[in-house]
C-alpha cells in the first residue's frame, strides 16, 4: 500500500461525498451530455456502474441501447474484471461490494476491439492520469485494452488534480472527461500487445 495514495483517497472520495446536489446535478448532466457524443462515434462501450458518490453513467447506458449500442459491463472475478454484454436493466444485480453488476449466469468474454472504455477513478490529473479505489481492477483491464480501444476517465470538477502520484503499475487513460469537459491524455501504449 502507498500511505500517499490513501490518504489522497480519503480526501478525495470525501470532497465527492459533500459535493453539492445541485453542482452534481449539473456536472452529471454535463458529463452525459458530452458523453452521448462519444458513444454515437463507437459502436461498442464498455461501462462501469457507479457505486456510492461516483459520477452515474446510467443515462449513457441508456442511449447506448436507445441507439442499439452494444453495451459491456464489469464483473468482478478474482483481482481482476471480466466483462459482460448487457442488454437492460434485468441483467443486472448487486455483487462485489454492493455494486450492480451483471448477473452470474450471463457469460463473461473478452471486451470487443475498439471499444469506448468509461473509467471510474477516485482522482484524475492531466496527461491521462488516473488514482482508482487501489485494488487495481480497471489498471489490470488498461493494461490488456486493445490499441484501437478508447479508454475515458469520469468523474466531477473535485476530483481534478495538477497531479497524482503515479507508480509503474498505474495506467493510464487515452482522456479524461470531467464534469462534461474532454481533457486529452498521453494514452496508452498503441503497441503490439
Amino acid at each position: 500500500m502507498n500511505p500517499a495514495k490513501d490518504a489522497l483517497r480519503r480526501t478525495l472520495r470525501e470532497r465527492r461525498r459533500l459535493l453539492d446536489p445541485a453542482l452534481r446535478a449539473a456536472e452529471t448532466a454535463a458529463t452525459a451530455a458530452a458523453l452521448a457524443t462519444l458513444v454515437r462515434l463507437r459502436p461498442r462501450v464498455a461501462v462501469y456502474l457507479a457505486t456510492g458518490a461516483e459520477l452515474c453513467v446510467d443515462a449513457a447506458v441508456t442511449a447506448a441501447w436507445a441507439r442499439a449500442t452494444a453495451v459491456w459491463a464489469p464483473r468482478v472475478a478474482g483481482d481482476g474484471l471480466e466483462w459482460i454484454a448487457i442488454t437492460g436493466p434485468a441483467d443486472l444485480t448487486t455483487g462485489y461490494r454492493g455494486i450492480r453488476e451483471p448477473r452470474q449466469d450471463l457469460p463473461a468474454g473478452p471486451l470487443p476491439t475498439a471499444c469506448l472504455v468509461l473509467v471510474p477513478g477516485t482522482g484524475f490529473a492531466p496527461a491521462g492520469a488516473r488514482l482508482g479505489q487501489g485494488g487495481g481492477f480497471y489498471d489490470r483491464t488498461l493494461a490488456t485494452l486493445d490499441p484501437a480501444s478508447l479508454a475515458v476517465g469520469i468523474g466531477f470538477a473535485c476530483q481534478w488534480l495538477t497531479e497524482l502520484p503515479c507508480e509503474p503499475h498505474d495506467q493510464p487513460l487515452d482522456a479524461t472527461l470531467i464534469a462534461g469537459r474532454l481533457h486529452p491524455g498521453t494514452g496508452r501504449p498503441r503497441s503490439g500487445r
